[in-house]
């Protein structure tokens, strides 16, 4: 009797027994890759509609004060405004930190901007007036 190699019944059984094994880390890879893709997706859009809700006006610039209104639709950190006194940066005292939606908050400059322009830029949005 002539010795075979494996029978083609345990040869198949061993390719799919490999097949599955493939797929299976194949499943897991691709899971991982499409959740965390989507966590990434899901928190970018969050932070990108936070941002785009967070615009203000200036509703009075006199001497050393400055009040702004948030318009926006989240509270406004003053951390992210810079304001600038024709065209150079000013230092400013924010009150409060955060300013709610419809709320006004107020900042006292380091020195009078009287006559002069006055433009407050925040992350979405800038606002200019003629500081009286």
């Amino acid at each position: 009797m002539a010795r075979k190699g494996i029978t083609p019944v345990v040869a198949i059984i061993l390719l799919l027994l490999i097949t599955v094994a493939l797929v299976g880390f194949a499943f897991g890879f691709f899971q991982r890759v499409f959740t965390t893709s989507a966590q990434q997706t899901q928190t970018e859009t969050q932070r990108l509609t936070e941002t785009t809700g967070q615009t203000f006006r200036i509703e009075n610039a006199a001497a050393t004060s400055v009040t702004i209104r948030n318009t926006g639709t989240s509270a406004l950190n003053t951390a992210s405004l810079s304001v600038y006194v024709d065209n150079v940066a000013a230092t400013c005292t924010w009150s409060p930190i955060n300013i709610t939606s419809g709320s006004i908050g107020s900042c006292t400059l380091g020195s009078s901007c009287s006559g002069k322009q006055l433009r407050v830029v925040g992350i979405s949005a800038e606002d200019t007036v003629a500081c009286k």
